[in-house]
């Protein structure tokens, strides 16, 4: 076994040179197409959550509510709407049954479904 002399470096063994990347300074111009159509998508989303937020009763609130939350605001209101609907088809349906010609009196009309206000 060879011993080098003290002070005296030891034989280095020869490095294969490296192979390098690509490199990532740049950004390719798919990745640009797929960032500026994500930011577009983006930008109309937050353009129409801001129109629901105006078009949706919001109760009085110290901070502006959050995307979601105006999202579950609006599905709440479009399901109380839906519910006032169906009630006035209802509501219409019994007054269609009630033939106004052969009441004698308001007193017959106690019976209806119409002036039932208990349920």
């Amino acid at each position: 076994m060879d011993v080098a002399p003290i002070g005296t470096a030891l034989p280095q063994p020869k490095r294969r040179p490296r192979r390098r990347g690509p490199r990532l300074t740049g950004v390719s111009k798919q990745r640009r197409v797929a960032n500026a159509r994500e930011r577009r998508r983006v930008e109309i989303l937050n353009m129409n959550i801001q129109i629901l937020r105006h078009m949706i009763p919001l109760p009085p609130q110290d901070k502006e509510p959050s995307k979601t939350e105006v999202i579950w605001l609006a599905v709440d209101y479009i399901t109380e709407l839906t519910k006032m609907l169906e009630s006035a088809d209802r509501w219409q349906a019994e007054l269609e049954m009630v033939d106004i010609d052969s009441l004698d009196s308001l007193d017959s009309l106690e019976d209806s479904p119409l002036f039932n206000f208990e349920g």
